[in-house]
């Protein structure tokens, strides 16, 4: 079990709090209450939005967890890979963490669009960010999907880089959507099972997605 301490706020994060906070000391002194009290709101929401809460990881090696906080809307078990989509809200933690233990085999950034994840292609035109982590049982890719509102994401690793399961590897800023797509090292799908269902809240790290059967 490993314990991931509150750090108050996401990486990198502490400009979308301070730049508002200090707009609405400017508007306090300046005696335009009226600003200062909507830009502090805004200082506190973002306060809020980019927290970074304490997680405990009950590190399993037979477990895939969620590599983001949000809501379940895809599963599918076909081509010999399985794919679960997590829909990420205003209101979630919007850190993404490693699935499993293992290496970082690859990442591919590609530019896109920002279009709305709720319709049409936007998973397929939207810009994004493909994070391969692989070990000895299986290889999970970590499909970070920028949308309307969420317009960057980042990536924290490196090729090569060892990982543990429940590591923080990046953000989505403002939500949107990952994908989790899982495949065995052997290439086959038979002792990889489901563990999550269409509409699952699940969280990063906690809530296991598959297990791999022995």
């Amino acid at each position: 079990m490993k314990v991931y301490h509150e750090y108050v706020i996401a990486q990198g994060s502490a400009k979308f709090v301070l730049v508002p906070f200090f707009i609405s000391l400017v508007a306090f002194f300046l005696e335009a209450f009226i600003l200062n009290i909507l830009f502090l709101i805004i200082a506190i929401y973002f306060l809020w939005f980019f927290r970074d809460p304490e997680r405990t990881i009950d590190k399993n090696e037979n477990i895939i967890y969620a590599p983001a906080d949000g809501t379940v809307v895809f599963i599918a078990n076909e081509n010999e890979e399985i794919k679960i989509s997590i829909r990420m809200s205003p209101f979630n933690v919007h850190l993404n963490r490693s699935p499993t233990d293992g290496v970082v085999k690859h990442i591919e950034y590609k530019p896109g669009k920002h279009s709305n994840v709720y319709f049409g292609d936007a998973e397929q035109k939207n810009e994004q960010n493909l994070i391969v982590i692989e070990n000895k049982n299986y290889i999970s890719k970590i499909l970070q999907i920028t949308g309307f509102f969420a317009r960057r994401l980042e990536c924290w690793v490196e090729h090569d880089q060892q990982v543990s399961q429940g590591d923080k590897i990046g953000i989505i800023r403002f939500g949107s959507q990952t994908n989790l797509l899982i495949s065995s090292n052997d290439g086959s799908k038979t002792n990889l099972n489901i563990e999550c269902e269409l509409g699952d809240k699940v969280y990063a790290g906690i809530t296991p997605l598959a297990s791999i059967e022995r």
